[in-house]
């Protein structure tokens, strides 16, 4: 099984990436608002998903945090009849404020899905009936200190995580972090929970 794919982006399609790694060149599925991030030429480390199609065998759809491809796989195995490209299709309306889609799903805040996110009410509907128990209890720091600190906090989580750092630890750190200091720049948030991680 693949688990992440580091390699040089050599083509950027409507719907996919190709990305070379040791010589070998992979075609990796993303949604739009992903594929708009990269730049031919640049090097680029890809969380992967894999699945089978009886037409075109093995195909892989990459994330450029461990947090996308946790929602992607929330649509795929908890939603009926949601196969990889309608996850994807999911995922891309909600990749820009996964906290507000994770807080919309929290409270079953069907109003917000339809008009934050533009599912239509049905679908939206269905997806907070069917995830709402499968999203990690959001913290009430989380919560309160939502707008104002929302981005900066996954900035912070995703940076950690790619250092290494467990989620379930960083996730503690930044709680102690936003809930006794005033706002802060991205790099300050970082410095003072890598103090507290070491």
């Amino acid at each position: 099984m693949i688990y992440s794919i580091k390699g040089e982006i050599q083509e950027i399609l409507e719907d996919s990436a190709i990305v070379e790694n040791s010589g070998i060149s992979y075609k990796i599925y993303m949604c739009s608002n992903s594929l708009l991030t990269l730049k031919k030429g640049s090097e680029v480390s890809l969380f992967i998903s894999a699945s089978f199609s009886m037409y075109e065998g093995q195909l892989l759809y990459g994330f450029l945090s461990r947090e996308e491809k946790e929602i992607f796989e929330l649509f795929k195995n908890n939603i009926p009849n949601t196969g990889s490209k309608k996850s994807l299709e999911y995922l891309n309306k909600v990749i820009k404020s996964p906290m507000d889609f994770k807080k919309a799903i929290y409270n079953k805040d069907v109003k917000a899905l339809t008009s934050i996110f533009g599912f239509t009410n049905k679908t939206a509907q269905k997806i907070a009936d069917l995830l709402k128990s499968k999203i990690e209890e959001i913290k009430p720091y989380e919560i309160s200190d939502y707008n104002k600190n929302s981005q900066e906090y996954e900035n912070a989580l995703n940076a950690l995580i790619s250092l290494g750092y467990k989620s379930n630890s960083i996730k503690e750190v930044l709680k102690d972090i936003f809930s006794t200091q005033e706002k802060m720049e991205l790099q300050e948030i970082i410095k003072l929970a890598l103090k507290k991680l070491r």
